[in-house]
């Protein structure tokens, strides 16, 4: 929350400014000066809440509850009673999210958890480097040894694993990743909770989805 309680240092520069703004009757020595301690006071009040809110919204300046928002917004909370400055540093730590293994790795544990078998993930990408579409075929451009066919009954999709990389056929390319799609097994109920993992995961701009299939 932000602080009301003016510095004392503040108060002092701000009736110095005042003093020597004002006619020296005014300003003299013998005046207790009550109205520019007032309105120096006010101001100064101001100043300690701006101050509070510029350190708020840095997680390496945050306190207290400043600190809890910025915990929020990268969607960690503190550890029990945590300290401010231990939860800093966990809040520091870059995230391992937004490369491909990450991703890969964090859904593989919610379908590994639910009784699914380990790599049984896999993730499409598009566009990376490129796409390559050919004969019902979708493989990112850079995993050359595993392509996705999408089927066409209810967005099913199966795997087909080790089949030679797309060297023909039409060819998307641009830019960075826009969507990345997961595929997971199915028959584990964990269609929800490995979207809101890949939610979580992805850069932001990007589009998402996680489709089951059957091997």
């Amino acid at each position: 929350m932000p602080s009301f309680i003016p510095d004392p240092t503040d108060v002092a520069n701000l009736v110095a400014i005042y003093r020597s703004s004002v006619p020296p009757d005014i300003a003299s020595a013998e005046r207790d000066l009550d109205e520019a301690y007032t309105m120096a006071t006010i101001i100064a009040s101001a100043l300690a809440s701006v101050r509070a809110w510029a350190r708020n919204i840095a997680i390496g300046s945050a306190l207290g509850s400043g600190l809890d928002a910025q915990g929020t917004n990268v969607g960690l909370s503190r550890q029990g009673s945590e300290l401010d400055e231990p939860y800093r540093a966990r809040l520091q730590l870059p995230p391992a999210a937004g490369t491909w293994q990450s991703i890969v790795d964090a859904v593989q544990s919610v379908v590994t958890a639910a009784g699914g078998p380990a790599g049984s993930v896999y993730l499409v990408e598009l566009p990376r480097d490129g796409a390559c579409f050919k004969d019902g075929f979708y493989c990112r451009n850079n995993l050359k040894t595993t392509i996705y066919p999408l089927s066409q009954d209810s967005g099913v999709v199966s795997v087909s694993m080790n089949v030679p990389a797309c060297n023909r056929g039409k060819r998307m390319s641009g830019g960075p990743v826009r969507m990345v799609i997961a595929l997971i097994p199915a028959g584990y109920n964990v269609l929800r909770a490995c979207t809101d993992m890949l939610r979580s995961k992805v850069s932001a701009a990007k589009a998402y989805l996680v489709q089951e299939y059957t091997s």
